[in-house]
């Protein structure tokens, strides 16, 4: 069972609502590096390595319609908006660049 559900939703249509559960906030967190990452490869050319500051990746979830993670804390998912997303983001970036 999921321990972290991302709850996205891309455009104000209904459809673009999506969800995907993780084992840990980490991987949470990296789902959502790697939706950006999409959307970087379907605005440029291909075969070009897209790069990216911390900045534009907030700019990205700043310019989603929503954002939410649902937590598991005691049988009970407790949810964290955008604020608390990009903070959790530049943390594990920081700890990636250190490796």
């Amino acid at each position: 069972m999921a321990s972290v559900l991302v709850l996205t939703q891309f455009t104000a249509s209904p459809e673009s609502a999506t969800w995907a559960g993780h084992k840990d906030i980490g991987a949470a967190v990296d789902s959502i590096c790697q939706y950006y990452e999409q959307q970087l490869k379907l605005t440029n050319y291909a075969g070009v390595d897209a790069t990216y500051t911390v900045e534009n990746l907030f700019d990205f979830i700043d310019q989603l319609y929503d954002i939410c993670l649902l937590i598991m804390e005691r049988d009970v998912y407790v949810p964290h908006g955008r604020e608390w997303i990009k903070k959790q983001v530049f943390q594990q970036l920081k700890v990636q660049a250190a490796h």
